[in-house]
């Protein structure tokens, strides 16, 4: 699931994943692993400066999203009460 907090609200725009921030520092609309959740996101974090390593450690958390083929034929059918 993808969830930007910082575009969830009328009027903004989608930002895609790895996307630059105009702002100081540049900040990047990034991925994060579930454990990641846990403790409170500063967006600063992940910057411009620091992103490229971490996709090098951690690889690109995003990837599989374009890869593994999901089929929710079913959970729209439950959601249908068929």
């Amino acid at each position: 699931m993808y969830i930007d907090a910082l575009q969830n609200g009328r009027g903004k725009t989608l930002a895609g994943v790895y996307s630059l921030r105009a702002r100081p520092n540049a900040s990047v609309s990034t991925p994060l692993k579930r454990t990641e959740l846990k403790k409170v996101i500063d967006p600063s974090e992940f910057s411009i400066e620091n992103v490229p390593n971490r996709i090098k450690k951690a690889g690109d958390l995003f990837g599989p999203v374009l890869s593994d083929k999901q089929d929710i034929r079913h959970l729209i059918r439950a959601l249908r009460g068929q």
